[in-house]
């Protein structure tokens, strides 16, 4: 885990391998409020999880739970950047 000085932390652990043999790397940022995870796999937001109206910690994003999926889907779903960035 590694704390920013601005009151974040971060967590990577692996999430997938390539077919190539490259590893995927899923990295967790939590503020105390909001959780932002994303693979570096086209930089893809894999989940964004907020406080609801009524102060529940939901899941606000649509993505998948496995690295397979996104591997599968050549769409660039949830990709920050496509396959020309």
């Amino acid at each position: 885990m590694y704390k920013c000085n601005v009151g974040m932390e971060v967590m990577t652990r692996r999430f997938g391998t390539t077919a190539d043999g490259e590893e995927i790397h899923l990295h967790s940022m939590w503020n105390g409020r909001v959780q932002l995870d994303v693979i570096d796999y086209g930089a893809r937001i894999v989940r964004i999880c907020a406080p609801d109206m009524d102060g529940s910690i939901t899941d606000v994003t649509f993505g998948y739970d496995s690295c397979e999926d996104y591997l599968a889907n050549r769409t660039s779903f949830g990709a920050l950047m496509g396959r020309h960035a």
